[in-house]
């Protein structure tokens, strides 16, 4: 069998670990033959670094890179990649923990608007080692890890309540008598707050004189103590247990923003109270957002900002503007565009929550030193070839002999060629470790002293350097499959035709936005402290103000450079994004001027930085005047003043390939997994791929690039972390990227909501129906993703309601409405990590339903999903009125060509409901005293006729969710919306799944049970099916009779809805 041939294009992380996992496959050179293709001189794409062999040997990054303590994936692939490098004891990072070492102390610039201040961390480190793999923390272990380290930061502040005076187990009785008194259900809601409260002001009193202030710390404490009791997979959960949590920490908060308000201007408590507010906050959205059962789906709540979500669940406004949380952003250059709530919360609690050894880590050298001549090394002794300066210029698609789309074709310009044609070595060796130089290797090429001294650079996309040649490789000649590791910034230039042709590749490209960033590096003369910091050797400081947000201490790799003795002390790293006010442009690639623009702009931030801010950092480095004092800098040739500055190194990732892949709100729905190009021979290998970060990282990249191996071979088999499951392309439920604002019409248009209905008479008729085609007309309508759906039990309703009025909020008007239809008591809720069914909330779903007018059946469809079509609908006067209820409805009686007379619509009668004679109610009085009495007797009456055997069985979260509906006398409701097509009908143009609630205003003024036997007439025709789509119960007379019936009164409004799943 031939062997596959394999294209890598790019040279990034990605690309990459596709190609070591693809190659670390036994037997694979009889199976494979992969080439990877790499603009320029060298690997690394946004990591590449190289060696200024000019200047000390210096090395010039793209910006600062550090490996976080989570990074499973990536330390496990480097800690392969080292033991197969086989570096002898002694040689320069000859072990993976030699070339990265931990690093805890961070600093944080708190921006006080007339004045910053630094606030110092120093993260704990741990006995992990990152990459050794085993079971993460589950988000309710994170969980509990968050409210310990709220209730630690309360303590231990100088205006927190004394500790508790008696023992632990005292204070663990007294919690579980409250929380016992909060999660019984038999009290109705108000009293049960009250004798809560009492009871924790009680235990506030045995621990403390002053109960006042101590009873905010036993919330808190009574909090982090349920949490803890709860078992750590939270598919065991019940709903009310969250309840209690909820409560507890929101009486927390606003005890705690209430007593601090006057004492938030002293930094200590300005400080703790930011990170409280931040942790509860986080807390009560994972519980409230469902956040907490794995795998969890981070992405559905990714269509807000992260800060407005924390917001969303309590957090001020300033809390989430402050540092603490701000840096979780810039992390992920987030600051301007914003970062998805579910992308930056996971990312977060992966972050703080699950490192090991270290918080993060830094590289001993630059990042092309440390991780891409190995990788170089180790794939070229494995047999991997590689062809530099290969810039790849388009990819070209076309159709396989099964008609499927592939890439046919890929065009590469040349750009160099080595003398004789031997292979490019690509590397130097300084002081014993291999390295990539700053430029090519001009004496290994053709034409090599000509491009010297053009100064063009060959990794500029826009250079003006003439191509050797132009190279096309084909499909079956050239290549059988292509990894595209090219980042997606470049795609618009590299991959108009897939872009053209197929949707959801075009749609990634749109949604997910990059952004061009900046870096400088700085040697000083003198180390830090020398120069006046004074808050810990190698600090990383972050959210610093315009122009550069991170500053960094990375004296550290000195060493790895060669200065003359004693001429350099200390590097300064600076870097961020480059402001542009919105996504990069991306000019044609004869506009060769604007990297030169993008560089003048580095220029003048690095300027103003050491005009305005270098003092914030190091005091020393300025003169007497306060101006910067050039003299700090070293520069091997001796100039003085603004060139003494020239001569340091900065630059902009302006390459498109190079831009940093952002994660803004709503875009992770628009990415595509690794194998989900749409093209049979393509995967792709970035952080700009779907996986469980979604995020700019290493990490992502290389989980990305072990999904592509993992399509082309099958390995690896376990990717760490990654809990989307494998080649589903999941883009789960949430509002779409952007929304038009609505236009409003004039006459005709949809009525806005929430709708007000007044002086309601509802009838209703219990049916039994069969469960299967009940569950099976669900799945068809409902459960297209997200939650599951479930019919309650083998039962009906069907609902007559008569409403006075009903009234929208725009435009100020109403009219009586009539609607009929069919009611299925569903479940939602998720299948857990044991299979089993997990029914979460109740709601009413109605797949039939008719109204009397086309106002609201126009606003019923658009707005909510009802699937409302207009019908003649009768009813009897009052309750106690024997009349009939009954549908006519526009049917076709009879399938069949245009002009044939059963074929045309008509008017037809429907539904019948009818008394005809008996009584089983005959015991009972026609008016009930309550609501409750009434649900009383329909249950006992709906258990009698059916059987509680057939009820599906209900979780102490699903009756959580009805007791609270009940207090909150609301109707939870469910529907299909959707639209179909212009162009092409059989699809629909907007799918969703829509929930929402019709709240009782006024409680039920009436409710009694329908005397005498009911019975419904039910017509069947080609267009409306209900008894064999419900699979109703019909007597050998051909009637369905009624099995209770009831009527109830009341107020109610129809309040807006929320899209909980949605085709994206």
């Amino acid at each position: 069998m031939p062997r596959k041939q394999i294209a890598v294009l790019g040279g990034g992380v990605g690309a990459m670990t596709t190609a070591f996992y693809l190659t670390s496959v036994p037997g694979w050179r009889e199976r494979y033959d992969v080439t990877v293709y790499q603009m320029g001189w060298r690997l690394g794409g946004k990591g590449a670094s190289g060696r200024n062999r000019d200047r000390g040997d210096r090395i010039e990054e793209h910006g600062l890179h550090l490996f976080f303590g989570f990074y499973e994936n990536a330390f496990a692939t480097m800690q392969r990649l080292y033991r197969e490098l086989g570096r002898p004891a002694g040689a320069p990072l000859a072990r993976w923990d030699q070339a990265w070492q931990p690093h805890s102390r961070f600093v944080l610039e708190e921006d006080l608007g007339d004045r910053t201040e630094l606030w110092p961390f120093e993260f704990p480190t741990n006995g992990g080692v990152p990459g050794q793999g085993g079971d993460l923390a589950t988000p309710w272990q994170m969980l509990q890890i968050l409210l310990g380290w709220a209730r630690e930061i309360f303590e231990a502040t100088s205006a927190a309540p004394p500790r508790p005076t008696v023992t632990s187990d005292r204070l663990d009785g007294l919690l579980d008598r409250a929380i016992a008194k909060l999660t019984s259900v038999a009290a109705v809601a108000a009293p049960l707050m009250r004798d809560l409260r009492l009871l924790f002001q009680a235990v506030a009193g045995v621990l403390s004189d002053v109960p006042e202030a101590l009873i905010a710390n036993t919330f808190l404490h009574a909090a982090e103590h349920h949490a803890k009791r709860q078992p750590d997979d939270a598919h065991a959960h019940e709903r009310h247990d969250h309840d209690v949590i909820l409560w507890l920490l929101r009486e927390f908060v606003s005890w705690l923003k209430g007593h601090w308000a006057g004492v938030r201007e002293r930094t200590e408590i300005r400080r703790a109270l930011i990170v409280i507010d931040a942790l509860v906050a986080t807390a009560v959205g994972m519980i409230a957002d469902d956040l907490i059962r794995s795998p969890v789906d981070w992405f559905k709540i990714d269509h807000l900002r992260l800060e407005d979500w924390l917001v969303k669940h309590g957090a001020e406004r300033s809390t989430v503007e402050a540092a603490p949380v701000l840096i979780f952003s810039e992390l992920v250059f987030g600051r301007w565009a914003g970062v998805g709530a579910g992308t930056g919360l996971h990312y977060a609690l992966r972050l703080v929550f699950t490192y090991k050894r270290a918080f993060a880590f830094k590289m001993q050298a630059g990042m092309g030193d440390t991780i891409f001549a190995p990788f170089y090394q180790v794939l070229s002794a494995r047999g991997v070839r590689f062809e530099f300066f290969h810039a790849v210029d388009e990819l070209a698609t076309g159709r396989d002999a099964d008609g499927a789309p592939v890439i046919d074709a890929i065009t590469i310009d040349v750009q160099a060629e080595t003398q004789g044609g031997a292979p490019y070595r690509p590397l130097v060796e300084l002081g014993g470790l291999p390295c990539w130089p700053s430029e090519p290797l001009h004496d290994q090429l053709a034409r090599g002293d000509e491009l010297r001294r053009s100064g063009e650079n060959l990794e500029n996309w826009w250079n003006r350097w003439p191509a050797a040649r132009t190279r096309v490789l084909r499909r079956g000649v050239d290549f059988d499959e292509v990894v595209l590791g090219i980042s997606i910034g470049a795609y618009p230039y590299i991959c108009k035709p897939l872009i053209a042709e197929m949707p959801a590749f075009a749609r990634m490209v749109q949604a997910v936005q990059v952004t061009e960033t900046q870096a400088a590096q700085l040697w000083l003369r003198s180390d830090f402290a020398q120069l006046g910091w004074s808050l810990g050797e190698h600090a990383v400081i972050g959210t610093c103000r315009d122009p550069f947000d991170t500053v960094a201490d990375m004296s550290h790799v000195l060493p790895r450079e060669r200065w003359p003795a004693g001429a350099a002390s200390g590097i300064v790293y600076l870097t961020s994004q480059l402001p542009a006010g919105g996504p990069p442009p991306t000019p044609p690639r004869a506009e060769w001027r604007y990297p030169l623009d993008r560089r003048d702009r580095v220029w003048s931030n690095l300027t103003q930085w050491l005009d305005t801010r270098v003092a914030q950092v190091l005091p020393h480095a300025t003169a007497l005047t306060g101006a910067f004092d050039a003299e700090v800098l070293v520069d091997p040739v001796g100039s003085t003043g603004p060139e003494r500055v020239r001569a340091q190194f900065w630059t902009a990732c302006w390459n498109p390939s190079d831009r940093y892949v952002l994660s803004v709100p709503g875009s992770v729905h628009a990415r595509l997994p690794s194998a989900g190009t749409g093209y049979r021979n393509l995967v792709m290998a970035g952080d700009w791929t779907l996986t469980a970060l979604s995020a700019g990282c290493a990490e992502a990249a290389v989980m990305s690039g072990m999904h592509a191996s993992r399509a082309l071979c099958g390995q690896p088999a376990r990717i760490v972390g990654d809990e989307l499951p494998d080649g589903d392309d999941l883009r789960p439920a949430a509002p779409p990227p952007a929304r038009g604002r609505y236009i409003e019409l004039d006459d005709g248009d949809t009525p806005l909501q929430p709708y007000t209905a007044q002086d309601v008479t509802m009838y209703s008729f219990l049916l039994e129906a069969d469960l299967d085609r009940l569950q099976a007309i669900c799945d068809q309508q409902l459960n297209l993703g997200g939650a599951i759906y479930r019919p309650v039990g083998p039962f009906v309703f069907f609902v007559a309601s008569i409403m006075g009025s009903m009234a929208p909020v725009s435009p100020r008007g109403w009219l009586a409405e009539k609607d009929f239809g069919f009611w299925i008591p569903v479940v939602a809720g998720r299948r857990g990590g044991d299979g089993a069914f997990h029914a979460e909330r109740p709601a009413f779903f109605i797949p039939y339903l008719w109204v009397d007018d086309f106002l609201p059946s126009q606003a019923g469809r658009e707005v909510f999903g009802y699937p409302k079509a207009v019908g003649r609908l009768a009813h009897p006067a009052s309750p106690g009125d024997a009349a009939e209820l009954s549908i006519d409805a526009l049917v076709i009686p009879e399938l069949g060509p245009p002009g044939a007379p059963a074929s045309r619509w008509q008017w037809r009668r429907l539904v019948t409901a009818a008394r005809r004679g008996g009584d089983r109610w005959s015991g009972l009085a026609g008016d009930l005293g309550s609501i409750v009495e009434l649900g009383r007797t329909v249950v006992a009456s709906l258990v009698r006729e059916i059987g509680d055997h057939a009820l599906l069985e209900p979780t102490r979260a699903l009756l959580g969710s009805l007791v609270r509906d009940t207090l909150a006398l609301e109707v939870p409701m469910v529907f299909l919306k959707q639209f179909r097509d212009a162009a092409d009908g059989r699809m629909a143009c907007y799918q969703a799944i829509v929930e929402s609630v019709n709240r009782m205003t006024h409680g039920p003024v009436g409710a009694g049970l329908l005397h005498g036997d009911w019975e419904l007439a039910i017509a069947e025709f080609p267009t409306v099916r209900l008894i064999e789509r419900l699979g109703l119960r019909v007597r050998p007379d051909g009637k369905v009779p009624a099995l209770v019936h009831f009527w109830v009164k009341f107020a109610f409004t129809a309040e807006p809805g929320r899209v909980v799943w949605q085709v994206v």
